[in-house]
């Protein structure tokens, strides 16, 4: 009987490792298969970024940078081009939507931090397919649709054109 538990233990014993053994295995093969198939770092989608993104987040950085050089915010597109004219020749490049051949409307003496984050700071005059790119005082870019345009927060006295 003293046997017979020792060779049923053994037994269970050996069941066990090579079940332990078939778990790697399957862990292994799982892994590879995730590996090869399951991580490919290329977007199925890929995000087209709307041109002027850029230029208008340039738009808050000079706005902040008038500001700290003038005591107080810009009241005015040439108080904003004296902070680009060091940096280049062209300063309506950063200031001009390249998608409506518009200067963005930039909203003038605006204490940006005093400001909620979604309050928006500057926009595309006219847009493109009646859509225009809108920068909030967190340099997000967004494009909106005219009724999303109707209901975004711009500064107090500012009446967005439209």
């Amino acid at each position: 009987m003293a046997q017979r538990r020792i060779d049923i233990a053994s037994r269970q014993h050996q069941i066990a490792g090579t079940g332990s053994a078939r778990l790697k295995q399957l862990c292994a093969a799982v892994g590879i298969l995730i590996a090869v198939f399951g991580c490919d770092r290329t977007p199925s989608t890929v995000v087209q970024t709307p041109p002027d993104t850029s230029a208008l987040r340039g738009i808050i950085r000079f706005y902040v940078t008038a500001a700290g050089e003038l005591g107080r915010p810009p009241k005015n597109m040439d108080e904003l081009k004296s902070v680009l004219a060091p940096l280049t020749n062209e300063p309506d490049k950063y200031l001009r939507s390249t998608r409506d051949g518009e200067e963005f409307v930039v909203v003038w003496g605006l204490d940006l931090y005093q400001q909620s984050p979604d309050t928006i700071v500057a926009y595309e005059r006219k847009g493109v397919d009646g859509k225009r790119l809108v920068l909030d005082v967190n340099a997000m870019v967004r494009e909106v649709t005219p009724e999303q345009f109707a209901r975004l927060k711009f500064p107090k006295g500012h009446k967005p054109e439209s």
